[in-house]
Formats: C-alpha cells, structure tokens, sequence
C-alpha cells in the first residue's frame, strides 16, 4: 500500500496539551515512550506501527508528548509516514546534533540540579511547590519578544514565554517526584501546570503571578521581582472564572481550600527558613500555615511602608524576603537585616548612606539586590547589589575560612576606600560599626592566632 508522508509543526508559541482518547486498539503509552525514546537517541526514524496510531489522532499525541516532555528541546518538528489510516513511523526534524544536545543537556542538569538544592530543608510538598514557584518569578522574566520557549533557552537567557515556564516547572517538580501536566487555554494561547499534591490536583500559573513591568529591560528584574499567588493551587473553578472558558485539562482539580486564602493576595514573595514558611504582616515577620492562611507574629521588623503608585496601581516597598543561610534576607526602609528564625534575632548588613528609602529587595543565590529611590523600578531609583556569605566575620574573598589573603583584601580596600561588595558583618571585623584599620588589625591578629573573636 502506498504511503503517505505528511507534516507536524511544534512551532507555534502554544503548546497544546490535550488529553489522549484513544479508540481501543490504540495504544497511546506505548507509543508515546517510543517517540520519547527515539527522539532522546536521535533516531531518523521512529516506528510506531505496532501501536495503531490513527493519522486523526497523532498530531493529539504528538503535541501531548511536546507539551510534557521539557527535555526533547532537540527537536522542532516531525514528519509522519502513513500506511492507509495508520502512521506507519515518525520522522524527526532535529534543531541541533547529539553532541550539541549532550553539551546542552550537562548546562540544564546542572541549572536544574541548582535550583533544587537551594529549596530550605523541613518544607512539604506544598511548600517546596510554594517555593519552586517564587523562585521562577523571582528569577526569570516573561519574554517579551515571544521567541524563547525550551527549557535550555529558558535557563540560559532567564527569559521565555509562557511555555518555558510551564517546562522548568514541570522538570523540577518531576525530579522531586510531584506529578504534573500541562494545561493549554486556545482563546488565550496560554499554556500552565495542573500539579498533584497529596491526592489532589491543582492549576499552577507561574506566568500569570509574575507580573510584566513597563520596561523591557529584564537584565536587572526591577519591577520584575515579584511573586503573585493569585493562581497558584487553584480549583478548575477559580481557573475558569480567572482564564477562559474554553480550558483542556487531563485532571479535574476540584479542591478549592486554596482558592480564597487572604495569603495568596499578597504582590510580593514569602519567605523560607528553618522549615517554614513566613510573610511581613503588618510590621511583625509572622509564621504563616499556607493551608489554614493562619500567621502567628514572632518578631517585630520595624518595618516603615509607604506608598507608591505605578502605572495606576499602588505599591508599597516590597516587604520582600529572601532565603540564605537558613536566615531572612529583609529591608526596612532603612537598614538591609537578617532576621533567624532560631534566636529569634536580626542582624543589619548593610545600612546604605542615602536620603531616600530601600524600595525593593530580592535575593538571587547570595546576592542581595536592592533598589534606593522613590519608587520600586531601577528607572527612578538606585540599583544596587550585596554579597552574603555563610557568615564568617573576615571572610572577605567568601571562601569559606580565613586567610591572609582576607585581611589583605580588607587592609587594601580600607586604605583605598574601596566599598567591599560583603555585608558589613564580614568586613566589620571589631563590631564597631566603622570600616577602618581597626578591622584589618583585628582580622590578621586571628589569622595569625594572637586573638580570638567573639
């Protein structure tokens, strides 16, 4: 019987997610961990015949496999060969060689491998799902040239469309064994995660809690650094009522205990340390129960808001926290402080000399970045960076122990003047509060073994 080669196109922005219904004599699975199988070995062509694929019905499973498989970015298109109804075999269109996505693939494991290690130990599932999803907002913005969509763009340019978030999700939830799937909206040419914790399914719209600003420039985040909740755990009904209509989920996700939480309200992240989740209520750091939405105040931050208005919204300055060390990294308004969660007790590390407020704070890794002005966008304030380390006071060049090399760093800097990018726990060696000598004295005493510190 002749054959037919006929074409598929995974181009398009949206990723189309469809739930498989196959006939009876179709065999969905076993073709799709063929395709999947093939495509990883780079194979020209892929048979598929003994699963009775009908030609109507594999541009559904082929676009099911693109939309929840994060790592076949190898692959652009395919072409089909049919044999009367049947597809006979797949026939890849590869955008790079095996040896180019073998290099690829070293760049992703390890991006991917380092975004899991930062999530704080003691988190459940709910949790470590809260946490994943404020780490994508905060660290990766939507692309508004509307070209980049693979997981491996995603994590190199930290910029994509709405299906580069709904990959990285995916595999990240996936490595830690959180079962997921992609939704799609055709009205909206929009693409998320319905994700499954404790026998329950729930949508997740990583692109929709990470607000666009009024600036292209994605190089410093700025406004970027935000973390909405509105669409995190929610049922089909709050999605429906939030989206369209017209949405293709492989899941019901039924529970709504998650819909109406005031929580979820908030236009800035939460915080992680020690096993629990914390948000700036008022001007206290409260432990917050995302399930029950109950917060219970243990300390009090000092915390000076104050409005500002941005493209017709107001915004106060973010009582944003970041994770590091197991502390919260948080401003004040005045003063960049450490709060631990253990004792109980903050601690500045920085106090920038300015008349005007810290407006915006975010931690990326354990870098502080932080913006001085009157509003909270890098274009009518101050953009600024801070290095935190694990805490050693002396540890200039963040080594992790103290050398000569430390305090001739510090010796070199003080004498030039040179602002160190440390936090002032690290360089104010004395605990004075000043950057001077004293400090270099201080640290090459310890170094050489003469006096010890406090």
């Amino acid at each position: 019987m002749k054959k037919i080669i006929s074409l598929v196109l995974c181009l398009c922005l949206l990723i189309t997610a469809l739930p498989l219904s196959a006939s009876a004599d179709e065999n969905f699975d076993g073709a799709y961990d063929a395709i999947v199988k093939g495509v990883l070995a780079f194979d020209e062509r892929i048979y598929i015949d003994q699963y009775n694929i009908s030609t109507a019905d594999f541009s559904e499973l082929f676009n099911v496999i693109v939309a929840n498989e994060p790592l076949l970015f190898n692959m652009k298109m395919c072409y089909y060969g049919s044999s009367g109804t049947k597809v006979a075999y797949m026939r890849p269109e590869y955008v790079m060689t095996q040896e180019e996505y073998n290099e690829a693939m070293v760049f992703v494991n390890a991006e991917v491998e380092a975004i899991l290690a930062t999530i704080p130990e003691g988190l459940d599932d709910y949790e470590t799902a809260l946490y994943l999803h404020d780490y994508i907002a905060l660290n990766f913005c939507y692309d508004l040239t509307y070209t980049i969509r693979t997981i491996y763009d995603f994590l190199k340019e930290k910029t994509g469309v709405c299906a580069a978030y709904t990959f990285l999700y995916d595999e990240l939830l996936t490595r830690i064994g959180i079962e997921n799937y992609a939704v799609r909206c055709q009205s909206l040419n929009h693409v998320w995660n319905e994700i499954k914790i404790n026998g329950n399914w729930y949508h997740v719209d990583i692109t929709w809690d990470d607000p666009v600003g009024s600036t292209t420039d994605v190089t410093d985040k700025g406004y970027y650094a935000r973390a909405w909740h509105d669409d995190f755990l929610c049922s089909d009904d709050k999605i429906f009522a939030t989206h369209a209509t017209d949405i293709v989920t492989k899941y019901a996700c039924t529970d709504k205990s998650f819909d109406n939480l005031s929580w979820k309200n908030s236009y800035y992240p939460v915080g992680f340390a020690n096993g629990n989740v914390y948000v700036l209520d008022d001007d206290n750091i409260s432990l917050l129960d995302i399930k029950t939405d109950n917060t219970t105040a243990v300390f009090d931050a000092d915390y000076e808001m104050h409005r500002s208005e941005i493209n017709g919204r107001y915004y106060m300055n973010l009582p944003y926290f970041g994770s590091y060390d197991n502390k919260l990294i948080y401003h004040n308004g005045e003063s960049i402080l450490a709060f631990d969660p253990i004792a109980l007790t903050a601690k500045t590390l920085e106090t920038p000399v300015t008349d005007n407020k810290i407006t915006l704070l975010y931690v990326s890794g354990n870098t502080v970045n932080y913006i001085i002005g009157t509003s909270d966008t890098k274009a009518e304030g101050e953009f600024k960076t801070l290095l935190l380390t694990k805490g050693l006071a002396g540890d200039i060049d963040g080594n992790g122990e103290l050398s000569a090399l430390d305090y001739i760093m510090l010796k070199r800097a003080v004498m030039s003047g040179i602002e160190l990018s440390v936090s002032q726990d690290i360089w104010d060696v004395n605990a004075d509060g000043l950057f001077s000598l004293l400090d270099y004295i201080t640290l090459k005493r310890v170094v050489m073994g003469t006096y010890v510190l406090n």
